[in-house]
């Protein structure tokens, strides 16, 4: 359950990420996610810092939102850096969800699409498909 801490917080990174996607200044990457029967799960991935990632994903059921830390850590026993994930702040919201995250699911959703768009590298296949019709309208 998200407690309107994890919204609040939640809803102000998403609409900062919102802008900064926006303006290209993040990069997302998309990774499939492995599918349970009957879904499809998109998920997008962006390097915040190098020790924090963002990542957000859809599905049948919902979207939701993680901020982790990567913790590096040497184990005294064999000496080895080992690489550890730590949540920060994570939500998760049902396309059926209620009034008061309603706000933030569609900020989600609007992040979850621009990030498609710019893994897919839509814009500038419109651009050329707009330029191909001004050609033929000649």
């Amino acid at each position: 359950m998200n407690s309107p801490y994890e919204m609040s917080e939640s809803g102000k990174l998403i609409e900062k990420l919102f802008e900064l996607t926006r303006d290209g200044k993040i990069k997302w990457t998309y990774s499939n996610a492995v599918p349970r029967i009957g879904e499809i799960t998109q998920q997008f991935f962006t390097t915040l810092d190098d020790d924090l990632d963002a990542s957000i994903w859809t599905n049948n059921r919902g979207a939701g939102f993680l901020i982790t830390e990567k913790n590096t850590h040497e184990p005294a026993v064999t000496m080895m850096p080992s690489i550890s994930r730590r949540d920060l702040l994570a939500i998760s919201i049902g396309h059926d969800h209620d009034a008061e995250q309603g706000a933030v699911y569609v900020l989600l959703m609007a992040l979850v699409e621009l990030a498609r768009r710019s893994v897919d590298r839509v814009e500038p296949k419109i651009d050329r498909v707009k330029q191909l019709l001004e050609k033929l309208a000649v």
